[in-house]
């Protein structure tokens, strides 16, 4: 046996063995994992009032859970999960974050140039989106489902604004404007209202369980103290369970 065939081998085992040992909702129905997940999010009831106080006294949220103990909470709960029983923390700091979306018009069948990220608009349409972060600022700017090829012109806003040829000035944006950490409001001057916009985060912080459901998906389960949850979030749709959001 050549020493690639060996190798080959060696990867499918330890990746039967990581499926076996580090997957144990994989057998379990959907609605087992997501009474389990509500049972999790009582256990973290105590831990969430602890960071609640906690940012009531000190005016911010810790920046990690150890900042809770022994003053806030005796100790830090676990979830009750196997494989899972850590619960995550993130304290974003600022926190609502939106995404503009604008349509730039039709494809007329062309293939795109890389996957889709945003499900945003119709998918046969290219768009440019915007995160607008704290401070109401732009602090990310991607364009999507674009054409593999077109013939770019230079950016005309009286032409955006009419919809005429936003594929081709699209790509002449950031040559002509310094998008980056560009006011909201200079920003909807400049392109008008946006087609779209999408809640992406609207908390400060946010408690999570991330669980192994196969090889290459998770599932994902996570709090907001806002308790305002968008419809659709990291690729999936989103579903609450109690006062959590589950992804599927």
């Amino acid at each position: 046996m050549s020493v690639i065939n060996k190798l080959i081998i060696l990867i499918l085992c330890i990746a039967g063995l990581y499926w076996l040992v580090f997957n144990p909702t994989s057998e379990k129905s959907s609605n087992t994992r997501k009474a389990d997940f509500f049972q999790a999010s009582l256990k973290a009831e105590p831990l969430i009032e602890a960071i609640k106080k906690y940012s009531a006294v000190k005016k911010s949220a810790p920046k990690q859970l150890d900042e809770l103990v022994p003053g806030f909470i005796g100790e830090i709960p676990d979830t009750g999960l196997e494989g899972c029983n850590r619960f995550k923390y993130v304290n974003y700091g600022a926190s609502r974050v939106v995404v503009l979306w604008y349509d730039l018009g039709s494809r007329h069948g062309e293939p795109v140039s890389k996957k889709s990220q945003f499900p945003d608009g119709d998918p046969g349409h290219a768009i440019v989106t915007f995160t607008i972060g704290e401070g109401n600022y732009v602090i990310d700017a991607k364009f999507d489902r674009m054409p593999k090829e077109f013939q770019p012109i230079e950016f005309d806003p009286e032409q955006w604004l009419a919809g005429n040829e936003r594929i081709a000035m699209a790509s002449d944006l950031p040559e002509k404007y310094e998008i980056s950490r560009m006011p909201r409001t200079v920003l909807e001057n400049l392109l008008g209202q946006p087609d779209g916009v999408r809640v992406l985060r609207d908390a400060p912080w946010e408690l999570r369980i991330n669980c192994p459901r196969s090889l290459t998906e998770r599932d994902v389960f996570f709090y907001w103290p806002s308790e305002r949850y968008p419809q659709q979030l990291y690729g999936g749709n989103t579903e609450l369970i109690g006062k959590w959001l589950y992804v599927q």
